[in-house]
């Protein structure tokens, strides 16, 4: 319920909320209800009220009011509502999964935004967003409690990859390392077990936190660090930062490996005014000096040490019989939500589409003896089997399909628009084609840190004609990097070593170090960021019967666990 104060000489009429969706490409808004209240001349109170419906568009949208200037007779114009009342900001920190509103596969809540405002979030419910899982977390809240005293001298390190899914980037290679080279054991590695990448962990079954298991939820409770290719939520659920563990999450220090190079395209979610990165490992002293100056963050949070999967990397071009050529487009954040009616009309599916299915293209890989391997960005896995392929020279993958890293290393040549696997090719000493077709949009609705002009190290071209003209031109280079990139390497790659791991792990332990003088997660002998409210989904739920009987089970479980660090 709004309240709006007139701040102007002029005679305002605030008519109509409106939910704005954050797209900057395509405007998308639904009307409220709207009903005045209350109003005199310095202020007016509304109200509204709203259905959600699943022909929404996800993801995010803040709250708008329609003005009238009655004196200027201008068109209506939109004001966002900015603050929060702090009653509203009590009901919705208090009990975050009460306020969530499921429809059909899809589902609507509110939240606190960074800066304090109020907006609604728009979006398909994950699997494991259900109320036992819901169960599980106030509970291990409760367990993690009682077992804080028992690891005040722990110092556990918790180490992921996107959503919890992965197990072959910089995070799992880092984490290899550790086990295999040194001697700390109270490191953890948390995987869904249902996975496809879950058989990787296998050999350090023993250190490895199932997802949404009850030993995953308690240990992630009483984590000191964590360590990740990604940011912090993706141990946990990248929506959701106000439920206990969310909170406990927010608190804790991440020490981030990144998930490529950066520099193609802007990412404001990792500038430290987002606060979801607390150090950050880079590849390269070029890469060090955006960090500082880009995103924020001071000299002394940033260290130079290359990337982890960089360590396992080899040139494997001679173990396929044929000459791979990656293509791997990135996501566009304006497709995000379509339904795939609507994503086989996107510009990106009709450029796609036709260059795959060049007859031209077709001509020049079978003649040269090569194949093209298509992969897709994670977020395409709905739309993926709506590419028809000519499965003579293409072979098309999903995400976690196969090894990424492992394509890289076999291909001769690369093709992608954004991404920074881009950075991983080049790094190989292999050539690359930047494909893009969409730049002056893209570039409006990303931004990027570096000059399309003079700083990208491969071939740009804008259409599957040009693409396919510079796939040729490669292939009578004997996929060689021309001289003109070949400089730009020593530019950009500060190591060119197979001892990135051993500098992340030198690094990590130091803001261990310093982590625990500070403090880091202890206060008052309780884990730092573990919620004090109590969220109750259902007292009268049968579940509720077997609460004491669950928390004495996992209690031993853990005090087991307990037992064999000290054995260790």
């Amino acid at each position: 319920m709004p309240l709006l104060s007139n701040q102007t000489n002029s005679q305002l009429d605030y008519t109509q909320l409106v939910l704005v969706n954050r797209n900057r490409l395509i405007h998308y808004e639904t009307i409220l209800k709207t009903e005045k209240i209350g109003a005199d001349s310095n202020q007016m109170i509304l109200t509204a009220t709203f259905s959600p419906s699943a022909d929404m568009v996800p993801f995010y949208y803040d709250l708008f009011v329609l003005v009238n200037d009655l004196e200027n007779e201008e068109e209506p114009f939109y004001i966002q509502i900015k603050s929060l009342d702090k009653k509203a900001e009590k009901i919705i920190s208090q009990n975050v999964f009460l306020h969530n509103k499921f429809i059909e596969e899809y589902m609507m809540y509110p939240y606190i935004t960074n800066l304090g405002d109020l907006a609604f979030e728009f979006r398909l419910s994950e699997r494991f967003e259900n109320e036992n899982n819901y169960a599980k977390e106030l509970q291990a809240e409760k367990v993690a409690k009682i077992l804080a005293p028992k690891f005040v001298n722990k110092k556990i390190w918790i180490v992921f990859e996107k959503n919890s899914q992965g197990g072959h980037d910089n995070g799992f290679h880092f984490f290899k390392y550790v086990m295999e080279n040194t001697n700390k054991r109270d490191i953890y590695y948390v995987i869904d077990p249902d996975s496809p990448e879950y058989k990787n962990l296998l050999p350090y079954k023993e250190n490895v936190l199932e997802f949404m298991s009850e030993k995953y939820f308690i240990y992630l409770f009483l984590a000191d660090l964590l360590i990740a290719s990604d940011t912090k939520f993706h141990v946990y659920n990248t929506h959701v930062k106000s439920s206990p563990l969310g909170k406990a999450i927010s608190q804790k220090k991440l020490i981030y490996l990144q998930h490529g190079v950066n520099g193609i395209k802007r990412v404001p979610a990792f500038h430290k005014i987002s606060n979801l990165l607390d150090f950050v490992c880079v590849p390269d002293e070029y890469e060090k000096q955006m960090v500082v100056n880009q995103w924020g963050y001071d000299e002394t949070e940033v260290a130079v040490t290359g990337l982890a999967r960089w360590d396992s990397y080899e040139d494997k071009t001679s173990t396929i019989s044929y000459k791979q050529i990656f293509v791997m487009p990135t996501w566009r954040k304006w497709m995000d939500g379509m339904t795939k009616e609507q994503f086989l009309n996107t510009p990106f599916y009709k450029e796609y589409s036709a260059f795959l299915s060049s007859e031209q293209l077709k001509k020049v890989i079978l003649e040269n003896n090569a194949r093209i391997s298509f992969f897709l960005h994670p977020y395409f896995k709905n739309y993926i089997d709506l590419f028809n392929i000519d499965e003579s020279f293409i072979d098309k993958y999903g995400y976690l399909d196969v090894d990424m890293g492992e394509e890289i290393q076999k291909s001769s040549l690369m093709i992608s628009d954004y991404s920074s696997v881009l950075w991983d090719m080049f790094y190989l000493d292999k050539p690359v084609i930047f494909y893009q077709f969409d730049q002056e949009g893209y570039l409006v609705s990303e931004g990027t840190y570096m000059d399309y002009e003079t700083e990208l190290f491969g071939d740009v071209v804008f259409d599957s004609k040009d693409v396919i003209e510079s796939i040729s031109k490669a292939i009578s280079n004997n996929y060689k990097i021309e001289k003109k990139y070949e400089s730009m390497r020593e530019q950009y790659f500060t190591y060119l070593d197979q001892n990135n791991s051993e500098r992340i792990y030198q690094v990590v332990k130091e803001i261990d170090k310093l982590n625990r003088k500070t403090g880091g997660k202890k206060e008052n002998n309780k884990p730092v960021g573990i919620a004090t409210e109590k969220i109750v989904i259902n007292k009268k739920s049968k579940k509720d019967n077997n609460r004491q009987k669950f928390t004495l089970r996992v209690i031993r479980k853990i005090k087991r666990e307990l037992k064999k660090m000290r054995k260790r």
